[in-house]
């Protein structure tokens, strides 16, 4: 049995989400505590190696700070024997003239600096092979990118092979239409998950997207993972972070059979939540919606295993007779200190999205005044879109899809009536 600890997308140094000062300090302080529960993890269940998939840090920001505890972590690593293969990405470069060549790495530790992957056998302490290791990484933020296609094939022996790739998931691009991105999109998607598949290795460490396995339908028996963030910087990666626990078994191994045994590991202190409270027309009294705001925040956070601190972003959408208030930055200020007392949060965060009074827009439809006439405007305009084009300013109709513009449509009929209404 091979045990690896996998590990991607720490991005130390990096953004966060928040700006004040206090909780900027506590989440620079929750990314070195999760750097140092990852690396005791790997000494505790005594893991023959750890990969990294890129993005360990961002080159941009990286501080004394940064360096001197990424330095200390990794002589932690080598101390007790655990080498490590770290395959750097986008954000953090491997090219010579980028901050991480200049990082004090131990000699245990094997960076792949390029696009060209390199293959190292993993040993164990007696000198016995285990795994061969193969990597590539990204020289440069705008160099060439690894390709798994590239990837050298197993030529037989008797260890498993395991790849190390920051190899974040093919997006569409905006200059193109709606439907030629999607269907490239998911042309880039299968040929990706082709090359993985058909590369024959026991198991691909991804880094770049979200925690979970290439194909979710094939969880049980995918030997292809992404770790996912190590910290989460905003609420786009809400709930436990951390790394993946990885074991195969020893040798060569046919797709599909024995597959890797793969279970997560939490490392970060400090976790998001994403809570989006709708169905509000009732809810008339700031008691009734911090109530609401709870029940949507423990569905969010569910059953935690360990004890984490939590901040969390609440969106507030539809029609709300509190509205009006809620749209000012004073009423968010204050709903936001009462869900932080109430919930017993880090911190909370309140933004309006679409967030109108109470109104029916069906109810004004096709009537002879301002308001009806507003409304058909919008209605065409939903429905056409050249006529939704013609409609939005030429910066904004220039680089946007179709599905963009519309969805930027979405409530203003409601927004219309709010306003209108209020003025008459």
């Amino acid at each position: 049995m091979v045990t690896l600890l996998h590990l991607a997308d720490a991005h130390l140094s990096g953004r966060f989400y928040v700006a004040d000062e206090a909780l900027l300090k506590r989440s620079r302080t929750a990314e070195r505590t999760a750097l140092r529960r990852a690396v005791d993890c790997a000494m505790q269940e005594k893991v023959d190696a750890v990969l990294i998939a890129g993005g360990l840090f961002e080159d941009r920001f990286l501080d004394y700070d940064t360096e001197t505890l990424i330095a200390e972590q990794f002589a932690r690593l080598d101390e007790a024997a655990i080498p490590c293969f770290y395959a750097p990405g986008r954000p953090d470069p491997g090219g010579a003239r980028f901050r991480g060549a200049e990082v004090h790495w131990p000699s245990s530790l094997h960076r792949f600096a390029g696009p060209a992957p390199e293959a190292v056998t993993l040993r164990s302490e007696e000198g016995r092979p285990l795994a061969r290791i193969v990597g590539a990484g990204h020289a440069g933020p705008e160099a060439e990118a690894p390709r798994a296609a590239a990837f050298p094939r197993p030529n037989g022996g008797e260890v498993p092979h395991v790849g190390v790739l920051p190899a974040p998931l093919p997006r569409p691009q905006k200059d193109r239409p709606q439907k030629e991105t999607s269907g490239a999109k998911a042309s880039s998607r299968r040929t990706f998950q082709r090359a993985l598949k058909s590369a024959g290795y026991a198991y691909w460490a991804l880094g770049g997207a979200p925690r979970g396995p290439l194909v979710e339908e094939t969880a049980g028996e995918d030997s292809a993972w992404y770790a996912g963030p190590l910290v989460a910087r905003g609420p786009a990666r809400h709930g436990p972070q951390g790394g993946l626990l990885v074991r195969l078994e020893a040798g060569e191994r046919e797709v599909g059979e024995a597959p890797p045994q793969v279970a997560f590991r939490s490392f970060a202190p400090l976790r998001w939540a994403d809570v989006t409270l709708g169905d509000l027309e009732a809810t008339n009294t700031q008691h009734a919606l911090i109530q609401q705001a709870q029940r949507a925040f423990e569905n969010a956070a569910g059953e935690e295993e360990d004890r984490a601190d939590w901040l969390a972003r609440f969106t507030l959408t539809g029609g709300c007779p509190l509205a009006s208030a809620l749209r000012e930055e004073e009423g968010r200020r204050r709903f936001e200190d009462a869900l932080e007392d109430h919930l017993d949060l880090e911190a909370a965060f309140v933004r309006a999205r679409h967030l109108t009074p109470p109104v029916d827009p069906a109810r004004h439809r096709d009537e002879p005044h301002v308001l009806g006439e507003a409304l058909a405007l919008l209605d065409h305009a939903a429905a056409d879109p050249a006529r939704l084009r013609e409609l939005a300013p030429d910066t904004l109709a220039s680089g946007a899809t179709d599905d963009d513009l519309r969805a930027l449509t979405e409530a203003l009929d409601r927004e219309a009536c709010a306003r209108l209404l209020r003025d008459a």
